[in-house]
């Protein structure tokens, strides 16, 4: 009962979307420049996200995070998901 609450609460369309999100901006210019697979979030937010300049601003911050830093911030995320784990 418990299990089938905690799988329901994480099913959902909302979340998964969050999660996607969340990817998207964690990712940057870390792995693969592929970024189709996120495009159900962009056409969620169509006037509030525009994908080539929504890119752009995300590579540089990603880049200037990592110059004032000399950290990867994604490698920063996975340390701490790794220590909430």
């Amino acid at each position: 009962m418990v299990i089938n609450c905690i799988k329901d609460r994480y099913d959902q369309d909302g979340y998964k979307i969050y999660c996607k999100l969340e990817m998207l901006l964690l990712k940057g210019d870390h792995e693969d420049r592929n970024y189709s697979h996120y495009d159900e979030v962009f056409e969620l937010y169509p006037r509030d996200i525009v994908k080539d300049d929504f890119l752009a601003h995300l590579k540089m911050f990603h880049t200037i995070y990592n110059i004032y830093t000399g950290m990867n911030l994604y490698s920063i995320v996975s340390l701490v998901k790794g220590m909430t784990s």
